[in-house]
């Protein structure tokens, strides 16, 4: 993921601990619009939509995702909210990575 690609090798030993695997079950949600935007997601397995409620009150889906890629975008993070629902559209892995993770790493 390019957001990590300037760590160095002792940076990501001491990320590795902090780093959540949680697995999904296909339907289930990852996090939903309107969360507390608290950490940052990456798939690792499986397959993840990102989904955002329009003016009309329907989700609309604005991306899939595979493995290697984040969601839950640093811009969101900290004290606001996820604009988008996440759910696995399969059986999946997804590596939750806290905003403090960042912080202390310097990453963003």
């Amino acid at each position: 993921m390019p957001l990590f690609a300037e760590l160095t090798y002792a940076d990501i030993r001491d990320i590795e601990p902090l780093v959540r695997s949680r697995g999904y079950r296909a339907g289930e949600m990852v996090h939903r619009a309107g969360d507390m935007a608290n950490s940052l997601f990456v798939v690792a397995s499986g397959t993840v939509k990102l989904l955002r409620p329009s003016v009309h009150g329907q989700n609309v889906v604005t991306n899939i995702l595979g493995p290697g890629e984040g969601f839950g975008t640093l811009g969101t993070l900290g004290d606001s909210t996820y604009p988008d629902t996440a759910e696995a559209m399969t059986v999946s892995c997804a590596l939750e990575i806290p905003s403090d993770v960042f912080n202390d790493v310097r990453v963003c």
